[in-house]
C-alpha cells in the first residue's frame, strides 16, 4: 500500500511545488484548490 496525501491550497505554485517534492519522496498525491473541490 502506498502513502497518499491530499494537498489543498488555492495557490497553483504551492500545489505544484508540494506535489513535486512529495512525489519525489514516494507519496501518491491528490490535489485540490479549495475545500469544496477536495470534498472535505
Amino acid at each position: 500500500m502506498s502513502n497518499k496525501i491530499l494537498i489543498v491550497d488555492d495557490d497553483p505554485f504551492n500545489l505544484d511545488l508540494l506535489e513535486q517534492e512529495l512525489t519525489d519522496k514516494g507519496y501518491v498525491i491528490k490535489r485540490a484548490n479549495s475545500g469544496k473541490v477536495a470534498d472535505l
